[in-house]
């Protein structure tokens, strides 16, 4: 019976030394798979990190490595060379040129403050000239007859009337416009008219050497004339808009946690908000930011 138990138990030591074994490197495993997918989640919560202070309009050198759940984390932030090609702002932005009653006789003018060098601008004007209400006619007086010869009035050259017309001047000191439509040769009344800046089938105008724009919407020397309203949709073919397109600041963002790093491409869309000097501010202040492609790797692979 004794060497039949020595062999029972020299088998039985041989699977349990085995098992043990097999069931340390799971535990092994199981740690590093642990610890990697912390310092993945540590390293992800390093992109969205930077991703809320592009959002804020914070510069990129002031993003300093951060600490999460006892992981040290860098972030390393590089602008991509070359901007991003203009993309659409997330909603368009109508801006409403609606000409005040007391206006009619002057421009109506829409500053934009803080422009992104390179933003395209489209803009349209809509408006509808009124019928003119004629004015009443006084029944003349007869004069008696004047024995003494008056002179010759010379006659009175009759003002010849200016047309709607719309321009975009860089910077708020007028000057000569870097964009002016082509003059009207007639407006009839009752009858609606949108003019474009530029005309629908060129480019967009590109607004570049000047951080402030103003856009001159001049009803001319026409009585009547009203605004219509401007479309929400600045990618109707049919309606009037006033929609920018500005250049996006693209970034490519390397967030390391141990020995993981995660990649992002982030892009940084500009907002508008009010100004206080009127008109609109046109910022990265506050601007938006989305994520074009992540991957759990570094750039290069």
């Amino acid at each position: 019976m004794l060497p039949l138990v020595l062999i029972i138990v020299a088998i039985g030591a041989m699977v349990v030394i085995g098992l043990l074994g097999y069931a340390s490197g799971l535990l092994r495993a199981g740690g590093q798979d642990a610890d990697a997918l912390q310092e993945l989640y540590a390293a992800d919560a390093g992109i969205a990190h930077v991703k809320m202070l592009l959002e804020q309009g914070a510069p990129i050198s002031e993003i300093t490595p951060i600490e999460i759940n006892g992981l040290a984390v860098m972030m390393a932030v590089t602008p991509v060379e070359t901007p991003g090609a203009a993309v659409p702002t997330p909603w368009p932005r109508p801006v409403e040129p609606k000409l005040p009653e007391e206006e009619l006789l002057g421009p109506h003018l829409v500053t934009l403050y803080s422009v992104p060098d390179g933003a395209k601008a489209d803009i349209s004007w809509a408006f509808t000239r009124l019928t003119p209400t004629p004015t009443p006619t006084r029944t003349p007086i007869p004069l008696l007859p004047n024995i003494t010869p008056m002179p010759t009035p010379s006659p009175t050259p009759t003002p010849i009337p200016t047309f709607p017309s719309l321009a975009v001047y860089a910077g708020l000191g007028g000057g000569t416009p870097i964009a002016t439509t082509e003059p009207l040769t007639e407006v009839v009344p009752e009858r609606k008219y949108w003019i474009d800046l530029p005309p629908r089938d060129r480019p967009p105008i590109e607004l570049l050497g000047a951080e402030s724009f103003v856009f001159d919407f001049n009803p001319g020397t026409l009585t009547g004339l009203v605004s219509d309203p401007f479309t929400q949709d600045c990618e109707s073919p049919r309606e009037p808009f006033f929609c920018l397109t500005t250049p996006a600041r693209d970034f490519i963002v390397v967030a390391i946690a141990g020995d993981t790093t995660v990649t992002a491409y982030l892009r940084q869309m500009p907002t508008w908000e009010p100004d206080f000097r009127g008109g609109i501010n046109y910022t990265f202040s506050g601007a938006e930011v989305v994520t074009l492609s992540w991957k759990p790797y570094p750039p290069d692979e």
